[in-house]
């Protein structure tokens, strides 16, 4: 099984009375929180998977037919990665409004949610943020020190594996310039930021 460090991101309560959005970057832990520290759903959806991201492609309304057919009426449903069908929200929208359910939505672009979806439900969910591991998570761990800190960063699935970092954060690199920053249009020198990066990132090297 693999390791798992508890965050500390208490929305158990809020999901006793109120749904929420829980944003944060790619690979801060977003569905191993979902997976290992929300209370049992009644229904989870991880849109990760193709095979149900395409069947919501082919039929907006499966998450409605879902839950009609299943009977649901109360208790929390988790959808993973809901930027990727902001279309869902409309229906998230409908049984908030009908049925005791509570909702846990985890997505990694505000930008999608507000593009495709009901203007995030207008309030009827609140925003939580899941940022990297912070101090209080890790600070009674055997491997925390600053030089474990500085050579893996605070991404999860990096820090627990230390062997990997290099590659793995290279990769994270260029699926976070492309998807999360250019994408974004909050960038429009991409190359020079690349370089700043790049030259930041030797600096670092070679202390």
């Amino acid at each position: 099984m693999n390791e798992y460090i508890m965050r500390y991101v208490d929305i158990d309560r809020i999901l006793g009375r109120k749904s929420v959005f829980l944003i944060g970057p790619r690979m801060c832990g977003k569905t191993m929180f979902a997976k290992k520290e929300v209370r049992n759903p009644v229904l989870y959806w991880n849109l990760l998977s193709n095979t149900l991201y395409y069947r919501i492609v082919r039929n907006p309304a499966l998450l409605e037919e879902t839950l009609k057919a299943q009977g649901l009426t109360e208790g929390l449903v988790v959808i993973d990665e809901i930027q990727r069908a902001p279309q869902l929200l409309y229906t998230v929208h409908q049984f908030i409004e009908d049925t005791n359910l509570v909702f846990l939505m985890t997505g990694s672009s505000v930008r999608k949610l507000k593009s495709g979806g009901v203007n995030l439900l207008g309030g009827r969910a609140l925003e939580k943020k899941l940022h990297p591991l912070c101090y209080p998570e890790i600070k009674t761990r055997k491997d925390f020190t600053l030089e474990h800190v500085f050579a893996t960063g605070l991404l999860p699935e990096m820090y627990l594996h230390p062997e990997d970092a290099d590659e793995a954060l290279e990769a994270y690199e260029g699926l976070y310039l492309e998807s999360e920053i250019q994408l974004e249009n909050e960038l429009h020198d991409l190359p020079g930021f690349i370089h700043f990066l790049e030259k930041t990132l030797f600096q670092m090297d070679s202390r």
